[in-house]
C-alpha cells in the first residue's frame, strides 16, 4: 500500500497535470514544485513496477524537461534550486549497479556489462565504458 511522504501530505491542493517540456526554472512555489516532482517521480516508479515502461519513459522525459534527474540505482532524485527527494519503491530494493555496467550515452539508461549495445535505443557501448558524468 502506498504511503505518502510527509511533504506530499503537507500539500493541500491537488497537483495539476504538467503540459509540455518547459525548461523554465521558476523560483516561486518551491514547496509546490517539490510536491509536483515527488508525485511524478512516484507515479513513474509505480509505472516501472507495473511494467508500463512507455508511460514510465514519458514521465522520465517530462521530469527531465523540468530539470529533474532521477537516479534509479540510488533511488533518489534531484531538481532545480536544490530540490531533492527519494524514489518510493514500494519497499523493494533498487537495481544494484555492478562493475562494468554502463550508462547509455544515447538515452541515459543503465546497461549490464555483458551487453555491447543499449537494450532500449540500440546505441553501441562507448569505448570508455560509458561511466562518464
Amino acid at each position: 500500500l502506498y504511503e505518502p511522504c510527509p511533504i506530499e501530505r503537507a500539500c493541500a491542493a491537488p497537483i495539476p497535470p504538467i503540459m509540455g517540456r518547459s525548461r523554465s526554472r521558476s523560483r516561486s512555489g518551491g514547496g509546490a514544485d517539490r510536491c509536483r516532482f515527488q508525485k511524478l517521480v512516484d507515479e513513474r516508479q509505480q509505472c516501472r513496477r507495473d511494467r508500463d515502461f512507455d508511460r514510465a519513459d514519458e514521465l522520465r522525459d517530462q521530469l527531465r524537461g523540468m530539470g529533474v534527474n532521477i537516479d534509479d540505482t540510488g533511488l533518489t532524485w534531484r531538481g532545480p534550486d536544490g530540490l531533492e527527494g527519494n524514489v518510493h519503491n514500494g519497499g523493494q530494493p533498487g537495481i544494484a549497479r555492478k562493475d562494468g555496467d554502463w550508462d547509455c550515452p544515447g538515452c541515459g539508461k543503465m546497461v549490464f556489462a555483458s551487453k555491447s549495445e543499449c537494450f532500449s535505443c540500440g546505441e553501441q557501448k562507448p569505448r570508455d565504458g560509458g561511466r562518464g558524468g
